[in-house]
């Protein structure tokens, strides 16, 4: 071993390493030119000989160390640490000397040095807390988190909550769990998991839970149930990220003890025709329909245009989902030609029973029409040779994972294991009755669903949401109105509560009572169901209705 920095001096001017030759000018111009500028933070300081640290250990590595015996240089406490490694890098004897420049000299030319036996710096382990969430009040929250050490074992997990109200947090290993408290207002909860590995490096990671305020929906509607009116209700409140708050209070069928629950079907009637026409909206966007939303009645039906009222033949799409068509209302007999069997077949022949004769009104001006929405269903059935609940499955539910689904009155024939509905019979008395509109009628308003499924449904007009069909153009172009605020299946209305915009429809089959109300740039809504209907005479139930969404509304305020 060089004992003398002079002789080393001398080697480094002008000796060999091997078969490797240092120029001497070359060495000369690194001792008394380059020099490296020397931050007084350089990080780390682990004595792996890289003391300008540029990410390895070179000749000017050594260069500053030899400068430093000779105080040619002054390196900071972190250099001279990362200098000083010889004998053994883990066992420096706390001076520089010509053995610590010798060492990363060797280093340098990639020759057996001291620092060959140095052992990698240890990597601190890696954690992840898990994704963000959001939760009722009241609800058991399992935390999932993942540590992994890259060159050892993790040796300890610890959860921790930081910020928020205190909750009870029990955890084992990476995983944690609580029952979300109480809180006044919706809050967010920090917890953090910190790992060790077992060689004491540690690592943190945070995760979020938002816990939403509970609001008890199932007060304000077991006050009208006590009273005898109606039967059974069932209200939710609808976010983002779901059912926020939902329900429920009544029997599912008078004089019967089943109660109703949050989980049963509900009849929506015309609050189906918002689906319809977003269904119809997916065929436009396939090239289903030839001119898109311009395609006429004349385009899908050419051999009825002598059987047909020529004031029908322009008439598109467009103008049949805004009520825009001049049709009447309903059909002269929504029951007739049952002894077709094929529903297609059966919509086709109502059609040309009811086009035959003038429109109801002046194409452009608004006519509540449900048999324009039979008509527009018909013209898809016509074009994919699908009936309209095959495409409506196809195109609709399925997408939109809804499994609750269905076509007329939810249930069992005869049997109380989902809500029937009632019907208003004198004197104040509603009958129950498993019953609904002919099947011809379905696109109008035949649907029965889960609030959960809806709020599926529902969760498209959010505008702060990526859809999970269409796009938002094209569902946006669905709320465009034609004629008195009517959009495609859509009120469309300002109102404060809503922050601009509302979007709302009430549904009844006469035998169900539903309402809803969407505030797409809040990315909330409210709806409300009964199962009974009193639409026929003073429409009592649907007032109810509106009273329980106002009452939601007003205990979800827009925020200052």
């Amino acid at each position: 071993m060089i004992q003398q920095p002079l002789r080393f001096l001398a080697f480094l001017i002008g000796g060999r390493a091997g078969n490797r030759t240092i120029p001497s000018l070359l060495i000369f111009a690194l001792i008394f030119v380059v020099l490296p500028g020397l931050a007084d933070d350089q990080q780390p300081c682990q004595p792996d000989g890289d003391i300008n640290q540029d990410g390895e250990v070179t000749a000017a590595d050594a260069l500053l160390a030899f400068q430093q015996t000779f105080s040619l240089v002054e390196l900071n406490t972190c250099q001279q640490t990362i200098a000083d490694i010889s004998p053994q890098p883990s066992m420096p004897d706390g001076n520089i000397t010509a053995s610590d420049v010798l060492c990363i000299f060797q280093e340098a030319l990639s020759l057996p040095s001291c620092l060959d036996d140095v052992p990698p710096a240890n990597q601190p382990p890696v954690v992840d807390a898990g994704t963000d969430q959001s939760v009722v009040a009241g609800a058991l929250v399992l935390l999932t988190g993942t540590a992994t050490d890259p060159d050892g074992v993790v040796a300890a997990h610890v959860w921790q909550q930081t910020v928020g109200t205190t909750a009870s947090l029990a955890s084992i290993g990476s995983d944690a769990m609580f029952i979300a408290p109480d809180v006044r207002e919706d809050e967010t909860l920090t917890f953090r998991l910190t790992v060790n590995d077992d060689d004491g490096a540690a690592a943190s990671d945070d995760v979020s839970v938002t816990v939403l305020k509970k609001i008890d929906v199932a007060k304000y509607l077991t006050g009208p149930v006590e009273d005898g009116w109606p039967p059974a209700l069932l209200a939710a409140i609808v976010d983002e990220e779901g059912v926020k708050a939902i329900g429920a209070a009544g029997v599912r069928k008078r004089g019967s003890p089943q109660k109703v629950t949050v989980n049963d079907l509900v009849h929506i009637g015309s609050n189906t025709k918002a689906m319809t026409s977003t269904m119809l909206a997916v065929l436009v966007e396939d090239g289903v329909f030839p001119n898109d939303w311009e395609t006429t009645i004349a385009d899908v039906f050419p051999e009825l245009l002598t059987d047909i009222h020529s004031d029908y033949h322009d008439v598109d799409l467009f103008q049949l989902m805004r009520m825009a068509g001049g049709l009447p209302g309903n059909a002269a007999d929504w029951n007739a030609h049952q002894d077709e069997s094929d529903i297609i077949a059966r919509r086709y022949a109502i059609l040309k029973d009811n086009l035959k004769g003038p429109p109801a009104g002046p194409a452009g001006e608004f006519l509540y029409s449900n048999l324009g929405y039979m008509v527009a269903a018909a013209m898809a059935e016509q074009l994919t040779e699908e009936s309209w609940e095959s495409l409506m499955e196809e195109h609709l539910f399925t997408p939109l994972n809804i499994t609750t689904a269905g076509f007329g009155p939810p249930g069992t024939l005869d049997a109380v294991d989902q809500p029937w509905g009632h019907y208003w019979s004198y004197p104040r008395s509603l009958t129950p009755v498993q019953s609904d509109n002919p099947e011809a009628f379905g696109p109008a308003g035949r649907v029965h669903i889960s609030i959960e499924d809806w709020a599926k449904f529902i969760a498209l007009w959010f505008t702060g949401q990526t859809p999970a069909i269409l796009d938002r153009d094209s569902l946006d172009e669905l709320l465009d109105t034609d004629a008195d605020d009517y959009a495609a299946g859509w009120w469309v209305v300002e109102r404060q509560w809503a922050d601009g915009t509302a979007i709302s429809h009430n549904g009844s089959n006469t035998f169900w009572t539903t309402t809803l109300w969407i505030a797409p740039d809040r990315g909330i809504a409210y709806l409300a169901a009964a199962n009974a209907s009193d639409i026929l005479t003073h429409d009592t139930i649907g007032w109810l209705l509106d009273f329980i969404v106002g009452s939601l509304i007003d205990v979800t305020p827009l925020s200052e």
